[in-house]
């Protein structure tokens, strides 16, 4: 019961924060943060947090300002930066104390303070990693300030004073910082760029551009006695040696990305060069002679700002909207070099946070047709599935049954007073009748092509039940035939309509998976003998030459269409292993499949038709986000990101919304072939029925030569063969 209670709070973001409010005693806040969720990724997320507890205050955010160059690492990936997705990206902020936990003694509400926030509109921090803002400071600068204590302790490990000869590689905000703060304590500062354009930026007139020629040469003759490496660079600390004077020293302030190559370690003995690493978190233990603690620092850095021998403004060139930070982030701010830093300004964060909250996930489904005139159909073929079929047909409004054929007078005329329509026996008397505007075939694999070439000639169009025919040069035949003769062709494959289907597919469009990675399906049916078997004999589903082929051709086709429906996937590879264990017919019931796609998912498919007790369909598709597990009766799926009202990093269970009739998703494909004849969208080889006819020749004959299979060559061989025909 408590395992059950557990997953449903899970499943319930908000219920399971507000179970937890009541067990700690502690107030619920509600924030809208940016969040990275993927590799390259990022959207804003409405997100639900517990209020201070012991020792830690609440804050409204005001200002964030940005570590540009390690912000760039985490977002994608780059060597050296230990990211694990899905994470809030960390950034240097200022904000108005709203609430503040028991035992914190040293703030109040409604003060100002500067610290590690987030790019959020309100976060909970420890009051020890807090720095008050004193009056005369702006917030623009106050929201620099957790940067500059980072940037600081490259001039502590430095031990930098007055009259010192420094040179700073790089000059994004941490490094431009450094520059700013070495020079306020009277140290001589020549600060090194990648280019001219970076220096023009700050109209700095102390600065060498690296791409200039002869820039290594004139900072050789600078004599520095510290250089503080801030580039992220792996080469950078070669140049830093070959830079500083000797029993000089090197501060390396920035996180190498990569392995230093080109490292000389006798520039390093023989001018018996310190180095000595800089980082914040290690600010608690540094020796007091060198450097005070945080609070300390901050308050440091402050009064410089107040006696003017400091200014933090130049630091960052870039001031946004929050409501415009998302994009920015993701598709401008890490490839433009004219942005050295950003200041976001969260003072409309509650617009921002209802416009979030209002996020809904839609799931979009196929035009609706009720305004067009139904085109008459007839049904070739009058077997059992023919009466499915018409009740999704009659459902709607896209068709009206106007006829039907079978060879077979009984089953003809049993279907025709069924439905209140003609009937008859011959398939000439179908294709004359000029009121029959679309034919749909459901008979025997065997008989799919030539009568689909026959409909074509007639200028019929035409609906063919799975598979589109038994090789896929047959395919390409019916293909052609159609666009040469100006009609539409599509394979009906109603199951990838269904509704749980389409949710799927509309998650992946929104990017709830991230770029997917892979996928495996299981498709299982329990076909008694007399599905094989009528009167003693072996019926045609059992047989090689008319139905073409056994569970893979006539059940898992559905399962590859639904695939590449939902997801888009584009199969590449195919190795396969089949066999015929349970009836004596001449076609596979058992099969195992593996997959590559074009885009490197690895996939897996496998099925029978004698499963006893009870058959059943299972999918899960994964990408870098997230993932999606569908049955015959669920879904659920995860993603660290948001999708609409869905909150990120949980799993939800999605039910039907309505009980779907039998013909529901029949009916929803019909109306979405009844819109391609209406734009005269002619059939393809990108046909669903092609792609997945193609799928199945390659797996047969993957098991044949005993070697996997790549599809596009097995298509332009069957392609070649047929033109040669």
């Amino acid at each position: 019961m408590r395992a059950m209670l557990s997953r449903f709070l899970q499943q319930t973001p908000f219920l399971y924060i507000l179970a937890r409010a009541i067990y700690y005693r502690r107030k619920i806040s509600r924030r809208v943060r940016l969040l990275c969720y993927a590799k390259g990724q990022s959207i804003f997320e409405s997100h639900f947090d517990l209020g201070p507890g012991f020792g830690e205050v609440e804050i409204e955010t005001l200002r964030t300002t940005m570590n540009t160059g390690t912000e760039r690492a985490l977002f994608y990936a780059l060597e050296n930066s230990k990211v694990e997705f899905p994470y809030e990206p960390s950034a240097s902020g200022v904000g108005k104390i709203v609430r503040v936990g028991k035992g914190v003694q040293n703030f109040k509400i409604n003060e100002i303070v500067a610290g590690p926030l987030t790019h959020s509109s309100g976060r909970i921090l420890r009051a020890d990693q807090l720095v008050k803002v004193k009056m005369g400071i702006s917030l623009d600068e106050a929201a620099h300030l957790h940067l500059a204590i980072i940037a600081i302790q490259g001039i502590r490990m430095g031990r930098i004073s007055e009259g010192d000869k420094i040179i700073c590689l790089g000059q994004g905000v941490i490094g431009r910082l450094a520059t700013l703060i070495a020079r306020s304590i009277g140290a001589h500062v020549i600060c090194v760029a990648q280019s001219k354009a970076k220096l023009q930026l700050f109209e700095e007139t102390e600065g060498v551009a690296l791409q200039e020629p002869g820039s290594e040469e004139k900072l050789a003759h600078t004599q520095a006695s510290v250089v503080i490496d801030a580039t992220g660079n792996p080469s950078a600390i070669s140049l830093a040696a070959r830079l500083v004077q000797k029993r000089g020293r090197i501060v390396l302030l920035g996180s190498n990305r990569g392995k230093t190559k080109d490292l000389q370690l006798s520039d390093f003995t023989e001018k018996q060069i310190s180095i000595a690493g800089a980082h914040i978190r290690n600010i608690q233990a540094m020796p007091t002679v060198l450097g005070h603690n945080y609070q300390e620092e901050g308050s440091w850095i402050q009064d410089q700002i107040l006696r003017g021998m400091l200014s933090l403004k130049s630091a960052s060139n870039l001031q946004v909207k929050c409501a415009d930070f998302a994009e920015l982030y993701q598709n401008r701010l890490f490839e433009n070099a004219d942005i050295t830093g950003v200041t976001i300004d969260w003072s409309q964060s509650a617009e921002l946070k209802r416009k979030v909250a209002a996020a809904k996930f839609t799931v979009k489904t196929p035009v609706n047709v009720s305004a067009l005139r139904p085109l008459k159909m007839a049904l070739i073929g009058c077997g059992d599935i023919a009466s499915v079929n018409a009740e999704a047909i009659r459902s709607g409004n896209a068709f009206e049954i106007a006829a039907v054929m079978d060879s077979d007078l009984v089953r003809a005329k049993r279907l025709g007073a069924q439905l209140n329509v003609p009937f008859t026996t011959q398939y000439d008397e179908i294709l004359s009748d000029p009121k029959i505007d679309v034919v749909f075939i459901a008979t025997p694999h065997s008989l799919h092509e030539s009568l689909a070439l026959k409909a074509a000639q007639a200028k019929k169009h035409i609906l063919v039940e799975k598979p589109l025919a038994i090789h896929y040069s047959e395919g390409v035949s019916m293909i052609q035939a159609a666009r040469e003769n100006g009609v539409v062709l599509r394979t009906f494959f109603p199951f990838a309509y269904e509704y749980q289907k389409t949710f799927a597919k509309n998650l992946i469009d929104e990017g709830a998976l991230g770029p997917l990675r892979g996928f495996s399906m299981e498709y299982h049916r329990d076909r008694s003998r007399a599905y094989w078997f009528q009167n003693g004999q072996l019926s045609w589903r059992g047989r090689k030459d008319i139905a073409g082929g056994g569970f893979l051709l006539m059940y898992l086709v559905h399962a590859l269409d639904s695939l590449r429906h939902i997801s888009g996937i584009q199969i590449s590879e195919v190795h396969s292993i089949y066999d015929t264990l349970s009836h004596p017919i001449e076609v596979e019931d058992t099969i195992a499949m593996i997959f590559k796609g074009t885009k490197g998912e690895i996939g897996s498919l496998s099925g029978g038709s004698a499963v006893r007790g009870q058959g059943g369909s299972h999918l899960r598709i994964w990408g870098e986000a997230g993932q999606i597990l569908m049955n015959d009766q669920h879904l659920r799926f995860y993603s660290n990101r948001p999708v609409g009202q869905f909150h990120a990093q949980h799993w939800h269970e999605i039910k039907t919304a309505r009980k779907e009739p039998r013909s529901g998703a029949r009916k929803l494909f019909l109306d979405d072939f009844r819109n391609r004849i209406e734009k005269l969208d002619f059939a393809s080889l990108d046909e669903s029925g092609m792609v997945s006819l193609g799928l199945v020749e390659a797996a047969y004959n993957s098991q044949k030569q005993g070697t996997r299979e790549k599809v596009q060559r097995m298509v332009a061989l069957a392609e070649s063969e047929k033109a040669h025909a």
